[in-house]
């Protein structure tokens, strides 16, 4: 029998156990009398549980058992049900069925006060066939259009609230996506629709590493269901730890005082400074500032469906005897890409250097032997079974001709990067690709050193989304609403300027970068010289939160 502490179990179903220091502070915030019912959607480790029976019994609950309910669908939650709350527990109150089956009024499982819980953090590609069907079954009764790709937790979310009485509210330990993901767009309409009054917080401390994730956490309340007349507004806060929202439920009721986003800047999870907020909405609105969006379109790289098949190193290729003219370079990996253009120099030090950067460019009815045999080398069921493979008319050929005016990096630490391309390469999906239809070589390297300012890097922190690994992604509808300040500069003033960025961008000098940029670009505009400390400090503030403790150390 599988052991309920076990990771790799707990990973299976999707169950990350809260720490009981946060389920006693929402529990806290959650019980308001003695009489209150409280459910908890999936129980697993009780540590909910244990809170809100502590909570009832200081309200003056001498039988909180008689107050709980739960569900889960693991038969090992409820040994450790039990064992965790002992015989006392009232088994009818809990039920062993997938949550979203149970429906409201089972053993008076109706009318609850405070719903509260940590749902399973299962991907829509990860959800199994049993669990699949109650979804399909909950969306055939529910007249809610969630998107296919919604995660699991979105359902349980929104399946709780059928069973809240009026004015009743809910705690939920949710992932970041709550607040990143297109999906969830609409989960956030149906909460702020339903509740008075809508709170989000993000915890930049990484709550379950110990249990083998770096997921950002984002603590949902929502109060005074069904009370509302007009639909609320989400306000978005950025808390550091355990202690710092302990301090924030405290003071709940008086939080006016308390940093936080207002309704203009509904938008991320709310981890950069509201000056710096602030200060970017009132830049956007100057002349010369424009939307990147605007003036270019942007494509993910080609999908190669197996790259290491596709892209090797000249040695590799060399000892499977496949000639120079059936190979292509492609953009590397942005590891191996230091500057702000990539140049046929850098193109020609990439080979030198035997990394991963020639792909496989062979004709529609390749000849060559040694070309044939390496085709034909790749298993028949594995090819027959990749629908990357099957939408092209030869699946082993797989470059495109839209070979794009520069490259982003879309995913990193230290905000994203754009790289001018100048060797006319084509790159994977590892990268974007930008195309300005109508501009000149002098505005495209104005446009590459506008992009590494302070004030466009701070917009990436905004409407980004930070990874459990602490990076930074801009999905390519996001990297369009990032904005430029493209003042007017002469032409042999940008070449010398561009010049300079490269060679400071080959140093990894990230700092000194955003520096020169700033100075080049900002200098005879008041407004952003005026607000500039602003931005940096709001840059500096947002990226230490979105990174793990580790990577801020080196960063600090």
């Amino acid at each position: 029998m599988p052991d309920p502490h076990h990771i790799t179990h707990r990973r299976k179903i999707g169950a990350y156990y809260t720490p009981i220091e946060v389920t006693r502070i929402l529990c806290e915030w959650g019980i308001r009398t003695r009489m209150d019912k409280v459910l908890e959607p999936c129980f697993g480790g009780c540590t909910f549980l244990e809170a809100a029976i502590e909570e009832l019994r200081k309200k003056g609950q001498k039988f909180p058992n008689e107050n709980i309910f739960g569900s889960d669908i693991d038969p090992l939650a409820f040994e450790f049900l039990e064992k965790r709350l002992g015989r006392g527990v009232n088994s009818n109150h809990f039920f062993r069925t997938d949550f979203l089956r149970l429906t409201p009024g089972k053993n008076t499982c109706e009318n609850i006060d405070f719903v509260m819980g940590n749902p399973p953090y299962i991907r829509h590609d990860n959800i199994g066939l049993e669990q699949k069907k109650s979804v399909e079954h909950w969306k055939a009764n529910k007249n809610i259009p969630l998107n296919g790709r919604a995660s699991l937790w979105a359902y349980f979310l929104l399946h709780s609230l059928s069973f809240l009485k009026q004015g009743g509210r809910i705690a939920f330990v949710l992932p970041g996506s709550y607040l990143t993901a297109h999906y969830s767009k609409k989960i956030q309409n149906q909460i702020e629709e339903n509740f008075s009054a809508v709170t989000a917080i993000t915890l930049t401390k990484r709550l379950f590493v110990s249990e083998g994730t770096e997921e950002l956490t984002i603590i949902l309340l929502a109060d005074g269901y069904k009370t509302n007349s007009i639909k609320s507004k989400t306000v978005r806060h950025c808390l550091a730890d355990v202690e710092e929202l302990d301090l924030f439920v405290q003071n709940y009721w008086k939080f006016e005082n308390t940093p936080k986003a207002s309704s203009s800047s509904q938008v991320g999870t709310g981890m950069l400074p509201q000056t710096a907020v602030d200060a970017l909405g009132q830049l956007n609105t100057l002349q010369g500032v424009k939307l990147l969006g605007d003036i270019s379109s942007v494509r993910i790289g080609v999908v190669a469906g197996d790259k290491k098949f596709f892209i090797k190193s000249r040695s590799a290729w060399r000892d499977l005897n496949i000639k120079k003219k059936y190979l292509k370079y492609i953009a590397p990996r942005s590891l191996w890409i230091n500057g702000v253009r990539l140049t046929e120099l850098d193109a020609i030090a990439h080979e030198n250097m035997d990394i991963p950067c020639l792909a496989i460019n062979p004709p529609k009815e390749p000849k060559a032997s040694s070309l044939l045999t390496y085709l034909q080398s790749y298993p028949v069921e594995k090819r027959d079974g990749n629908s990357t493979f099957n939408r092209r008319g030869k699946w082993y050929q797989f470059l495109d001709a839209e070979t794009p005016d520069a490259f982003m990096v879309f995913m990193t630490d230290l905000g994203p990067r754009i790289i001018l391309n100048e060797v006319g390469a084509n790159c994977t999906n590892s990268l974007y690709r930008i195309y300005f239809p109508e501009i000149s070589d002098a505005d495209l390297k104005l446009v590459v050193i506008s992009f590494f300012t302070t004030f466009t890097q701070l917009s990436a922190e905004l409407v980004g989304h930070g990874r459990g690994s602490g990076a930074l992604k801009l999905e390519p509808g996001d990297v369009g609403k990032l904005p430029l300040y493209l003042p007017s500069r002469s032409k042999q003033d940008i070449d010398i300027a561009f010049d300079a960025l490269d060679r400071i961008m080959r140093n990894r000098d990230f700092d000194s970068v955003t520096s020169y940029a700033d100075e080049f670009i900002f200098k005879n505009s008041h407004k952003f010289v005026e607000s500039l400390s602003t931005l940096k400090s709001g840059l500096k503030i947002a990226r230490i939160r979105r990174m793990r403790e580790s990577m801020r150390k080196k960063y600090e």
